[in-house]
């Protein structure tokens, strides 16, 4: 789907890209869930895969986009079962990346940041404020644009993003982890 761990292709099926995968037993417990299955599988890579196109989006709007386009309804009804919780924790935590989870924490805050501008009524006593806010949300804009520029620049240039991909090889702890 987004050219990490894991792909789903044009007629939806699952491919597990990395060795590294055998590191998220939950991912297949969910995948060999006759309830939850690929489509779990597919809401939980494209709610939290850092190259997934919902990813930008603040989570509220990305929840209802994955729903919308992957379940056909506004709600997930499996989202809060603890077997799904797990592997959203394994997914974050084999493909954490600190630029990626630094810009996300960027676009959530905006996004709040906007929501209250939004509500501000301008008025002779608060028009200072209002204007410095908004310096402060330029310079935040830019700092966001600047990071999202230097994980694009990182991403065509080749080099792999930290925790996901990687050659063939298993390290010693993740055949370990693969035998258990």
């Amino acid at each position: 789907m987004f050219g990490t761990l894991i792909d789903i292709d044009t007629d939806g099926n699952i491919l597990m890209k990395d060795k590294g995968v055998a590191l998220l037993p939950n991912l297949f417990k969910v995948y060999k869930n006759k309830y939850l299955g690929s489509k779990a599988v597919k809401w939980i890579v494209a709610m939290h895969d850092y190259r997934s196109p919902y990813r930008s989006l603040p989570k509220e709007q990305r929840e209802t986009m994955v729903n919308n386009m992957l379940l056909e309804k506004d709600k997930c009804t499996f989202k809060d079962k603890p077997l799904i919780i797990d592997a959203i924790k394994e997914y974050k935590s084999i493909s954490y990346d600190p630029d990626y989870e630094e810009y996300r924490s960027m676009v959530d805050k905006s996004a709040e940041v906007i929501k209250v501008f939004k509500q501000l009524k301008v008025n002779s006593e608060n028009i200072s404020t209002i204007n410095d806010l908004q310096v402060e949300m330029g310079k935040a804009a830019k700092s966001r644009r600047e990071l999202k520029n230097a994980i694009i620049n990182e991403i065509e240039s080749g080099n792999k993003i930290a925790g996901i991909g990687g050659d063939d090889d298993l390290s010693i702890f993740e055949q370990e982890e693969m035998f258990k």
